[in-house]
């Protein structure tokens, strides 16, 4: 039997619908934090102390869920290799890769980065060294590393660069 492509009222614009995208990362998330939670490893220092009781901490992500949580969403590239390049580029790429870190020597690491802030003619990112201690390093690179079950897409929402020092500063 032949199956025909049916297209979806949103799809002209998004992938995925994002308001039923929106409520189900919103839903995950809160998942993820109350098994954290339920496993006794979230710390409320200062205060953040009086969400520490159970019926607080329930309160709390009652309060969270009734907010209208906001993702980025974009319009679908043309075609499904494109749409698999792009999120390829997101869901199987590591920190950094073998290729960028030019030097190792007396407790340093010098690895190439490119300078968004500093384009050329062409508006192409100039690529420059940076050179920093191995501690300091290893620290960078582990940032990069996602708890179990979490998936590297795109920074967005309290992580997104625009706001994330504000957000930052409110979850501490």
């Amino acid at each position: 039997k032949d199956e025909k492509y049916c297209r979806l009222p949103y799809s002209k614009k998004f992938l995925f619908p994002v308001k039923a995208m929106s409520k189900v990362v919103m839903g995950v998330f809160i998942e993820k934090i109350k098994t954290e939670y339920n496993a006794g490893k979230l710390v409320f220092p200062g205060k953040l102390n009086k969400i520490s009781t159970k019926d607080a901490f329930n309160n709390f992500l009652f309060k969270v869920s009734q907010k209208e949580w906001v993702i980025f969403n974009q319009p679908p590239l043309n075609g499904s290799p494109k749409v698999l390049e792009y999120l390829s580029r997101y869901t199987h790429k590591v920190a950094m890769g073998n290729n960028r870190i030019k030097d190792y020597s007396n407790g340093k690491v010098t690895f190439e980065y490119k300078d968004y802030k500093d384009r050329n003619k062409k508006g192409v990112a100039q690529k420059k060294l940076m050179t920093l201690s191995e501690n300091e390093f290893i620290r960078r690179y582990l940032l990069h590393v996602l708890p179990e079950g979490f998936r590297k897409l795109r920074y967005g929402g309290i992580f997104a660069p625009n706001k994330k020092r504000k957000s930052i500063s409110i979850i501490r």
